[in-house]
Order: structure tokens, then C-alpha cells, then sequence
């Protein structure tokens, strides 16, 4: 057999090798979904017949996300200064790292939460707030969901929730203020200093389910209605700085919105 034949018989070899893994592979997936609407379709039956209806829609992405570290980030805390206040200079506070210019002040903290108040008019809302909202977090380096604006007379809102890798972080927002069409202040908590991933046990989104259910009973929250499910995170962080970013899903009911964590189960009230 010659040396182009040989080489042929190799190439046909590893391909039709390759095709059934990837077939096996797309097998199993199809597999997963199936086995995971079957159970989620029994879920719903048990659900419904304990009070606690289940939207048809409601359930979307049902991924396990991975988890990071957070850590304080002075560089980060640096950069989101400079890009709203220009030129400024840190001052040490026991309120937390504070960077003082000309046009106002910025203090950021352990937690990840921040406030900028300006003393001058730097920033203008423009013809669109919510455009004028998007510039300036692109400026600071943080990666949110779209803003959205709320009016109150002469006073616009802007309110974007922060997200890590495109799954939003249910517990963190940025939130500016506009009076009169001019930025006033910008204040939020953001993750910072994140690292790689940690996997380990996790819980299915059907036992989170469960898990709402048995803490919707016990805690009688009233919910009468499961509206939608997300998967997401929430950020919890110590007093020196150091913290998770906790994979789970946001639930939101007719009755306010809880967090499942997934990796110890537990539900709690999506509080901001």
C-alpha cells in the first residue's frame, strides 16, 4: 500500500472516529433535555397541586453556572474614579479608599459598594440617559445588563444590574442620577478582582424547585406563581474584601423575587 493510501485510510479513520463522539455526544444532550423536561413536567404537577403554580414559560436556561473569587481591586477602584472625576488623588479614610478632585468625590469599600458625588457638571444625560448610562460604564469598566430609566419630574434614574461573562449578578446594580439632564452622583456595588472558576457539587435546578417549595410552605411567603427563572449569581463578600460570586437562579414569583443558591440549596430573598 502506498505511503498517500496509508495516509488516506488514517484520515477516513480519525474522521469517522470523530463523527461518533460528536454523535454520541449530541445523543447524551438530547438525552439530558429530555430526561430534564420530563422531570421539570412532574415538578410541575407536585407544584401546582401544592398552591405554587409554574409559568409555562417561565423556565429558560437551565445551566449550573461556575463559581469565582472576588477581591478588592484598588487598580479598578482607581480606573472608575479617573474616568468620572478626572484628575484626582486617593486619600486614606476609615470609610473606605477615597479619591478627591476637582470635580467631586469617590469612596469605594470593602463590600464592592461605591458612591461618586460630583460638584461639577462633567456629565450631561443628553437626548437619552440610558445612553448617556452606557458610556460612562463603559468608561469605568464594568459589564451590566441594559439600563433603564425611571423619571421622577426634573430627577432620571438610570439603573443597570452588573453581570460576570453574560449571567447577571442579582445582587449588584450601578444607579445614576441625573437632575436637570446633569450627573449628580453614581452609587452601586460591583464585583472586582475575580479569579477562575470553582466548580464542585452542585444542585439541579428541578431540587431548587423543590427547595422553593418547601421554603414557600414554611415560610409563607404567598407566592402564588413562579413568573420566571434565571440562572445567575449573587455576590457575598467579607469585611476584608474577599468573597464569592454564587452561582444560582433568580426566581421571581407574584409574591417578590428569592435567589437559589446552587451549590447549598438555600433560598433567600433577592435583596439588593
Amino acid at each position: 500500500m502506498s505511503i498517500a493510501r496509508l495516509k488516506s485510510l488514517v484520515i477516513a479513520v480519525l474522521l469517522l472516529i470523530n463523527i461518533f463522539f460528536a454523535t454520541d455526544i449530541v445523543w447524551d444532550r438530547i438525552s439530558d433535555a429530555a430526561q430534564q423536561a420530563r422531570t421539570i413536567g412532574e415538578l410541575r404537577v407536585v407544584m401546582e397541586s401544592s398552591g405554587l403554580a409554574l409559568s409555562v414559560n417561565a423556565i429558560g436556561d437551565v445551566a449550573v453556572l461556575d463559581a469565582y473569587t472576588t477581591s478588592q481591586d484598588a487598580f479598578a477602584e482607581a480606573v472608575i474614579a479617573r474616568a468620572i472625576l478626572g484628575d484626582c488623588a486617593p486619600v486614606q479614610s476609615e470609610s473606605g479608599q477615597i479619591y478627591a478632585g476637582e470635580n467631586g468625590t469617590a469612596t469605594f469599600n470593602s463590600s464592592g459598594r461605591f458612591i461618586i458625588e460630583m460638584t461639577e457638571a462633567v456629565f450631561s444625560a443628553e437626548a437619552s440617559p440610558e445612553r448617556a448610562a452606557r458610556k460612562l460604564l463603559k468608561s469605568m469598566g464594568i459589564n451590566t445588563a441594559e439600563p433603564v430609566a425611571s423619571v421622577f419630574g426634573n430627577t432620571t434614574i438610570v439603573v443597570a444590574l452588573c453581570s460576570w461573562r453574560g449571567s447577571q449578578i442579582f445582587n449588584c446594580t450601578v444607579s445614576f442620577t441625573f437632575v436637570g439632564g446633569e450627573l449628580v452622583n453614581i452609587t452601586g456595588r460591583r464585583p472586582s478582582g475575580m479569579s477562575e472558576a470553582h466548580s464542585g457539587d452542585s444542585i439541579s435546578l428541578p431540587t431548587a424547585l423543590l427547595s422553593f417549595l418547601r421554603f414557600n410552605k414554611a415560610q409563607e411567603t404567598e407566592a402564588g406563581e413562579i413568573t420566571s427563572i434565571e440562572p445567575g449569581y449573587r455576590m457575598n463578600v467579607d469585611a476584608f474584601g474577599d468573597g464569592m460570586l454564587i452561582p444560582g437562579w433568580l426566581i421571581k414569583t407574584d409574591a417578590g423575587d428569592y435567589f437559589a443558591n446552587a451549590s447549598s440549596g438555600e433560598i433567600q430573598r433577592n435583596d439588593i
